[in-house]
């Protein structure tokens, strides 16, 4: 009987979704009107956060930089989409020009 039991949970664990299966990571780096800092969020399906850093990034090639390392050491590995600004493209790589700075 204990057997049962615990073949149920081995079952049961076998079918949660990894969090890379649920769906593509959207990473948005904006920066605020009213402080002039850069920020970064995250969006998965339903559930958003931001990053709480102890400085804000000094461009968005550092908030690139900081938020590829962030997802290394989450080891993150499913689709990532990039947003670069509120209204910017979203694209599969992020693409920074040349006034968005040097990390």
């Amino acid at each position: 009987m204990n057997s049962h039991r615990e073949r149920a949970v081995v079952l049961d664990a076998a079918t949660q979704p990894l969090v890379c299966d649920i769906g593509t990571l959207l990473v948005g780096i904006y920066r605020s009107p009213h402080t002039d800092l850069l920020y970064i969020r995250f969006r998965l399906d339903n559930f958003a956060f931001e990053l709480d850093l102890p400085r804000a990034p000094a461009n968005r090639k550092e908030a690139v930089t900081i938020t590829k390392q962030f997802l290394q050491l989450l080891a993150f590995d499913g689709p990532v989409r990039w947003q670069l600004g509120g209204a910017g493209a979203i694209t599969e790589e992020p693409h920074l020009g040349a006034d968005d700075g040097t990390a």
